[in-house]
């Protein structure tokens, strides 16, 4: 069995009043969930529980952390943006309501942790960015292995981001019509 430890989790509210994710801040402003019981088997979620203002209805939680199943990643999230459909949806404004309790988020920046059976295009360690793929707001997210990109390293220049984008996007659609 692991150790359980404090985990030391900041969220940080931006301009929309919506938590931003920041995984090892220590500035000003920061909230800090010294409570959250944390060990190898399980992770930080932000979690909604009802519709409404996202400082009142998202609490920080506990989850287990997902394991990947054939054809999947699991990400180490490093970076996930608040979109305003995202605060949109929370808020009921959207046309479209969550199952909850749900985890939002639509995009992330990460690096590879774990690899499902007959992943060969990603290897572990690998900085990726997610495309379409759901439930960011925690430190682990399993994505199908065709919906995660090579993300640059720091300093990196980009030069074909919207083709690769297009290219993840369309094989996806194609399998799915298979």
């Amino acid at each position: 069995m692991a150790v359980s430890r404090k985990c030391r989790r900041h969220w940080f509210p931006s301009h929309s009043g919506a938590p931003r994710y920041s995984a090892g801040a220590t500035s000003w402003g920061a909230v800090e969930n010294p409570e959250l019981e944390c060990n190898r088997d399980n992770h930080a979620s932000l979690v909604a529980h009802a519709i409404g203002e996202p400082a009142e209805v998202l609490r920080l939680e506990t989850r287990p952390i997902p394991q990947p199943g054939r054809g999947e990643v699991r990400i180490r999230v490093l970076a996930t943006p608040v979109h305003p459909s995202d605060l949109h949806i929370l808020r009921g404004r959207f046309g479209i309501a969550p199952t909850l309790p749900a985890v939002m988020g639509s995009e992330s920046v990460g690096v590879v942790d774990a690899l499902g059976e007959g992943v060969d295009d990603v290897s572990i360690g690998q900085r990726v960015i997610t495309v379409g793929v759901r439930e960011t707001w925690q430190e682990f997210v399993v994505a199908d292995a065709r919906r995660v990109l090579a993300a640059p390293e720091a300093g990196e220049r980009i030069d074909r981001g919207a083709d690769d984008y297009k290219s993840a996007d369309r094989a996806v659609a194609r399998d799915k019509s298979t």
